[in-house]
């Protein structure tokens, strides 16, 4: 399989990206969330069921930055083909209500912030998930859902980039864990139906 990794650094974490083969999850789960003290706990399990693409080649980054004039607007105006980023609190409300188009639209990377693609009219946020989630994805049959845990940023405890939908999204919620005692992060708590695997991950 033919495939680009990049490395890089970013607020203190040294993060590998890949451009694999994408493969669409259709999936259905139930496993359980990490419990924290200002956690939205669950006790859901991730699973899904993987359907390959048809042929292995390299992935071609599509997508660009936002044009100085772009940023700022809502993102049902924007075109396709683009990425930015956004807060996880902001991500969860759009979600929630996509009728109020509330995410302004930035070209800057922030701490804790998600990337966001825009592709034939679908939005997908982009997030890392653990071993155990992503070794589930192939079990379940389609139409199932799954159930995690999704980080902005690849680390110890979420390797795997994973894009998914907007719409195919039926719950999430923000909240903070800490990675050690002077790191903490943003994260989602997320149910969805469908996933890419490997997208690409643009780092600004």
């Amino acid at each position: 399989m033919s495939k680009t990794v990049k490395a890089a650094i970013v607020g203190g974490t040294f993060l590998v990206l890949s451009a694999f083969v994408p493969v669409i999850f259709k999936s259905d789960s139930r496993t359980p969330g990490v419990a924290s003290d200002n956690s939205y706990s669950s006790t859901e399990i991730s699973s899904s069921t993987v359907v390959a693409l048809s042929e292995e080649k390299e992935q071609r980054d599509t997508f660009r930055k936002l044009e100085p004039l772009e940023t700022g607007k809502e993102i049902g105006d924007l075109p396709n083909g683009v990425y930015f980023f956004a807060y996880a609190f902001s991500v969860s409300r759009e979600v929630a209500t996509p009728e109020e188009d509330t995410i302004k639209t930035t070209s800057k990377r922030c701490r804790d912030c998600f990337e966001i693609q825009k592709q034939d009219s679908r939005y997908y946020v982009i997030g890392f998930v653990s071993d155990e989630i992503f070794s589930r994805l192939g079990e379940l049959s389609t139409g199932k859902s799954a159930y995690g845990i999704l980080s902005p940023y690849s680390w110890g405890g979420a390797a795997h980039p994973i894009g998914i939908p907007f719409d195919s999204i039926y719950t999430i919620a923000p909240r903070t864990i800490n990675l050690d005692e002077k790191t903490d992060m943003d994260i989602l708590d997320i149910g969805f139906k469908e996933a890419v695997q490997n997208p690409i991950v643009h780092l600004n």
